[in-house]
């Protein structure tokens, strides 16, 4: 068995007065869901299949027979760090353009 996984990922420019950018203790968030206000936003999507064959085995509840092919923790480590690494490459590839959002260029 495969899993896959599939992402989209949103980078958006959250200028003053546009939403809530608290410091500490309370993270840095922005409450601008849906890309109001006109902020400027840039969508990532994952650019190659991330695919872990399933490296274990379920022992079904019931109490059949073990199936080969469930998805283990290892398995989402990989498909996570080869997300991140995709999107790393994407969004740099991009950083001019996402810089020039505070100059309000599009």
């Amino acid at each position: 068995m495969a899993y896959r996984l599939r992402y989209t990922c949103y980078v958006d420019w959250v200028g003053a007065g546009q939403g809530l950018m608290t410091a500490a203790p309370t993270p840095l968030q922005g409450n601008v869901g849906g890309n109001p206000n006109g902020s400027q936003t840039q969508e990532f999507l994952n650019s190659a299949p991330v695919i872990a064959a399933g490296a274990t085995t379920f022992q079904q509840p019931t109490g059949g027979a073990a199936l080969a092919g469930a998805l283990a923790a290892g398995d989402i480590t990989t498909m996570l760090a080869s997300m991140s690494a995709d999107l790393s490459t994407q969004i740099n590839a991009q950083l001019g353009r996402l810089q020039s959002w505070v100059v309000g260029n599009p």
